[in-house]
């Protein structure tokens, strides 16, 4: 792999935000008490991710085992700097494609590579996303290749 630089740094932090979309937002529900999962999806909504780490490790096996659970820690260890442990985790995910966000993958997996300086493999991954019409990071994968060049 090439090394990593300022510049791709650079370009991650421009790209990477932890995953979110409205059906994550937690629904509140008065002073009932939080169930761990409700725990770690509402700290990870909240952009706490390091506490979200600590809230996945006290999950039961069945949540921990949860593809789609096990997404929202990939991003919460990217944004945490864990890049290695998150590209690990998403390869596992990806491989089972087994989760509701299976088509966020590639994108975050792109970023974890161009975040380790493995530049052609993140464009590997970008340039099948900007190729894929029913892509949901099509745009972005377009506009990350373009600003690798």
């Amino acid at each position: 792999p090439a090394p990593k630089t300022i510049a791709t740094q650079r370009v991650f932090a421009a790209y990477f935000k932890p995953y979110k979309d409205p059906s994550l937002e937690p629904a509140r529900r008065g002073d009932t008490e939080q169930s761990p999962s409700e725990r770690f999806q509402q700290l990870y909504w909240d952009g706490d991710h390091r506490s979200a780490l600590a809230a996945f490790d006290s999950l039961g096996a069945t949540a921990q085992n949860s593809d789609n659970l096990l997404f929202l820690r990939a991003n919460s260890l990217l944004a945490t700097g864990q890049v290695a442990a998150a590209g690990t985790l998403l390869e596992q995910l990806r491989r089972r494609d087994r989760s509701r966000f299976s088509a966020q993958y590639d994108w975050y997996l792109a970023l974890c590579r161009l975040h380790e300086g493995r530049l052609r493999d993140a464009e590997i991954l970008l340039q099948r996303m900007a190729a894929d019409p029913g892509s949901p990071r099509r745009t972005d994968a377009a506009h990350l290749l373009r600003d690798l060049k």
